[in-house]
């Protein structure tokens, strides 16, 4: 086995989890957000491991399919472009390696099979064999567009389950919560279709993903038999992120219904909902006393990092003791907060609800939870994990220096001033009282 062959299918199995973080994230600067995924990859001791598991799982289990199919034994070194800028090049002048052909969503299974050719050397006769073909996503602002209602197409209960219970295994719906899925399902079209009636063709671009609720569909690639769907599947899965060909032609061979949905409503979903979080995480921590002088690019980041995490009634979030590595604001739902007593029993103090946040000196202090915290009914929490903190900003002791008067003076609300002095590290914060002389204290911190 050569190089090349050894490498592809680690190549796929990462090009799969990238692109899955990407879309959960939608990161406003992707090449830090590219440096920072796949230098934490890297850093993990068990890295290999998701090399194993995927391959142990099969090609069905994957989410989508990617084929990346030689053209010849070594892959082909990119020719650099000379005499023109390369701000001036379009993507359709692109240079190719010709070992790498288009990557394709449009197979996912069926119940028949697909034909991948490998050593395939010829190509469409419509593709240039050294040119890529383009991929782009069209640019919308959520702050101007979509100012009208949400579009619902009616559904019996049996049709919605079907349909949900599809798109759970798609990579790109793995992100959404429970609202951005509601919308999506709400979008999902009925669209009746006719024997011998071509759905979509390859080359063409791509707007539409479809799901099948019944119905009978042969899938060709280059005119040449490739597959088949009986009653179940889907189609066209990246059409919703990238206005990009179709790499397959699907024909249907007997009546049926596809449930579809188009590339600017569910982005239109997706986006304005991720918009309108964030917006909401930025408004909470600058409500938290200790974090509300961070400045605006910091808050941001943050407001980033929280991740949404769902509880069910009588669930322990933390429990007293534990160590603290994680702050919680409630997007959903009540928290009880609790505190054992010298007896071993426990006593409630507080019940937390929308918009409350605790754990906050998990950021700081790295101690034991100094209480514990159970929810009440199913509850929703936006989770910021200490390590995430520091990598966004550095050790938060760095952070509270710049303002160390003030976070003292909050500490002590919090804390009291004989707590305060208890952690060696916060205790310093006595021995300045200004910026300045927090300045030049982190210098040497």
């Amino acid at each position: 086995m050569d190089k090349w062959s050894k490498l592809r299918p680690r190549l796929v199995v990462l090009l799969e989890l990238f692109s899955s973080r990407v879309f959960e994230v939608l990161p406003d600067d992707i090449l830090e957000f590219s440096s920072e995924f796949f230098s934490e990859l890297n850093l993990k001791p068990d890295k290999w491991e998701i090399f194993d598991d995927r391959h142990r799982m099969e090609s069905a289990k994957l989410p989508y399919t990617v084929q990346l199919i030689p053209t010849s034994g070594t892959p082909a070194k990119p020719q650099p472009v000379r005499g023109t800028p390369i701000c001036t090049i379009s993507p359709a002048e692109a240079p190719q390696p010709q070992s790498i052909t288009d990557v394709s969503d449009e197979y996912t299974g069926g119940s028949g099979s697909l034909l991948v050719v490998e050593g395939q050397e010829e190509r469409p006769a419509c593709v240039s064999p050294c040119r890529r073909r383009s991929v782009a996503a069209e640019s919308f602002d959520p702050e101007i567009e979509d100012s009208g209602e949400s579009v619902v197409y009616p559904k019996t209960a049996a049709q919605r389950q079907r349909i949900n219970e599809v798109i759970q295994s798609i990579f790109i719906f793995r992100s959404l919560d429970e609202t951005q899925l509601n919308k999506v399902l709400d979008a999902m079209e009925e669209f009746p279709v006719q024997k011998d009636q071509v759905i979509i063709r390859q080359g063409e671009d791509g707007e539409y993903f479809y799901i099948i609720e019944s119905g009978s569909y042969d899938v060709f690639v280059e005119e040449k038999p490739a597959g088949n769907y009986n009653g179940t599947g889907y189609f066209g899965e990246l059409a919703l992120m990238y206005n990009t060909p179709r790499a397959a032609t699907i024909k249907c061979t007997s009546d049926g219904i596809l449930w579809r949905v188009d590339r600017f409503t569910f982005r239109r979903i997706v986006l304005k909902q991720a918009f309108r979080k964030r917006q909401l995480y930025e408004t909470w921590l600058s409500n938290v006393p200790l974090l509300k002088n961070l400045n605006f690019y910091e808050r941001k980041n943050l407001a980033d990092a929280l991740v949404s995490v769902t509880f069910e009634d009588g669930s322990w979030i933390v429990r007293q003791g534990e160590p603290g590595e994680v702050m919680y604001f409630i997007e959903e739902g009540d928290v009880q907060i609790s505190v054992k007593t010298s007896s071993g029993g426990s006593i409630s103090v507080k019940t937390l609800h929308e918009g409350d946040y605790f754990g906050e000196l998990a950021l700081i202090l790295h101690a034991p939870r100094q209480a514990s915290a159970m929810a009440v009914g199913k509850t929703v929490l936006a989770a910021l994990d200490v390590r995430s903190f520091e990598r966004l900003m550095g050790p938060c002791l760095n952070v509270m220096l710049r303002e160390a008067g003030q976070y003292r003076s909050e500490l002590i609300n919090i804390l009291g001033e004989a707590s305060l002095n208890s952690f060696s590290a916060l205790a310093r914060l006595s021995t300045f009282s200004t910026e300045e002389d927090a300045n030049v204290t982190n210098k040497g911190f």
